[in-house]
């Protein structure tokens, strides 16, 4: 049984996520609290696994509230439910053990009992207290031999692809094998999987991090020719005593955070490549109102997107910060649509409706801005309210006789063909081939019934050239076969 708290003011979120939490058997509610003060008199009589809380709370805030619990229950995990959209709160709230940052209007009720179970699971029996002891230990030895340690922070992505590899696409134990040999075997130093998730390591010093450096195209390739992901490590600076373990950890993890800016493989060293190059010009993407979704708009939206994105390219402002500019552009453009044009979101973003939790996740500079090129397209095709489920219709109606593949219809409508088949199945309410083969079955259909044509000529001229094809399937589509179809119609006509 997983037991978790909740702290909230608002009396009717409070019931609500109590009842949504409820919902799941293996889950109990152990109190419900309107503040923090409230919440560390509740918890301390019964901890429980699990504290689900708000940011902003009536006098101390949710953020304070688990730095103060996580010192006092190290065991316990947190999941803050917040209206805040600032990346810098999320931060924050992650810094302050946050295993989960979940935005308010962002949250299915149905999917919340699911989130707090695999959190507890991610913990593991022990695993993270094991992990902890692991670290210490290898640090320890590292520094008893009389030299500085270095810690390391791995990231894992493929090349143009948007987030970083998780353990949903590859087999961190594998791969977390393949990086510990490699090391030990340059005496470079080791690594363990943190959080069940997260590659962590521990170099031995200025040697360890010069072997890391010879040897780094050795450790890339192999990794990538097993998972096809690039590598990227962040090194922290050297430390000389376990006190400063786990901040050297948060450095190494802040100059990984460049991997954002490159597509190949690469060591990034703290703090030289993390400096206040980031402060720089606050650029923006300005949404422009004149012309508002016209095709003029569209390329001068793209244009500006490029622009801004070749900026980021060469001074790096903090990732946090493109997102954030990311999504402000965005929302504003939408809203604008929306208000203003007949925008429909749920009908515009089919599968891709942009949105915090999914530009929070992007781990590529080149890749966001392809996406929100594709978003800005998706905004000004549905502002603009065109009928272009009709124009479909009748390109197909005009068209079935002819060769007609997918990808070549989805990019005649300027749709990606994944888009394009999510689109069309849900417009159709069937895929693409089965709507067209229901299009050519009813034209042959007609001329059966119109025409003493042969049954060649007729799969023919529907655009189905293999007969034997077209046998099987008008039997599967009507139940009986042509000739069936062509007596029974025959049969009609005599009679009367």
């Amino acid at each position: 049984m997983i037991r978790v708290a909740i702290v909230e003011d608002e009396t009717l979120v409070r019931l609500g996520l109590r009842m949504s939490i409820e919902e799941s058997p293996v889950i109990r509610v152990t109190g419900a609290y309107a503040s923090a003060e409230e919440a560390k008199e509740g918890v301390a009589g019964e901890p429980p696994d699990i504290l689900l809380t708000d940011i902003r709370l009536p006098g101390e805030s949710g953020l304070s509230l688990m730095k103060e619990l996580r010192e006092k229950y190290p065991k316990m995990q947190f999941v803050v439910v917040s209206c805040y959209e600032d990346f810098s709160y999320a931060r924050e709230a992650m810094e302050c053990g946050a295993g989960r940052y979940i935005l308010k209007h962002e949250l299915n009720e149905h999917e919340l009992p699911d989130i707090l179970i695999s959190l507890k699971k991610e913990a593991g029996s022990g695993e993270l207290e094991n992990m902890r002891n692991y670290i210490h230990d290898d640090a320890k030895r590292i520094l008893e031999s009389g030299s500085c340690l270095r810690c390391a922070f791995f990231v894992f992505r493929g090349e143009n692809e948007l987030y970083r590899a998780t353990e949903e696409d590859i087999s961190m134990e594998l791969v977390g094998g393949m990086v510990r040999n490699m090391l030990e075997k340059y005496d470079i130093g080791s690594c363990f999987i943190r959080h069940g998730c997260e590659l962590v390591g521990m170099i031995a010093g200025d040697g360890g991090l010069a072997a890391l450096k010879k040897h780094f195209g050795e450790i890339s390739g192999n990794l990538s020719l097993y998972m096809g992901k690039n590598c990227y490590i962040g090194v922290s600076r050297s430390v000389s005593n376990e006190a400063a373990l786990q901040e050297s950890m948060e450095e190494a993890r802040e100059a990984a955070a460049e991997s954002f800016f490159y597509e190949k493989s690469r060591i990034f060293e703290a703090p030289a490549e993390i400096t206040e190059k980031h402060a720089g010009e606050n650029r923006r993407i300005s949404f422009s109102r004149e012309d508002a979704f016209s095709a003029v708009w569209l390329r001068k939206m793209r244009k500006e997107i490029r622009e801004y994105f070749a900026y980021c390219g060469e001074k790096h402002p903090s990732p946090e910060r493109i997102k954030e500019e990311v999504m402000r552009f965005l929302q504003e453009a939408i809203a604008y649509g929306e208000k203003w044009y007949g925008l429909d979101r749920a009908e515009s973003y089919i599968g891709e409706e942009p949105s915090y939790r999914m530009i929070s996740r992007m781990e590529s500079l080149r890749s966001m801005e392809q996406w929100l090129v594709r978003m800005v397209e998706l905004t000004a095709k549905g502002a603009k309210g065109q009928d272009e489920l009709q124009q479909i219709r009748e390109y197909l109606e005009e068209n079935y006789m002819r060769d007609l593949p997918q990808a070549a219809v989805a990019e005649r409508f300027g749709m990606s063909a994944s888009y394009f088949s999510q689109y069309f199945k849900h417009k159709f309410n069937m895929n693409y081939v089965q709507y067209v083969n229901y299009l050519r079955i009813e034209k042959a259909k007609l001329m059966l019934r119109t025409s003493g044509a042969s049954t060649e000529t007729i799969s023919d001229a529907v655009g189905i050239p293999n007969v034997n094809y077209f046998f099987r399937l008008f039997k599967k589509m009507e139940k009986i076969t042509v000739r069936q179809y062509r007596a029974r119609y025959h049969k009609k006509v005599n009679e009367t």
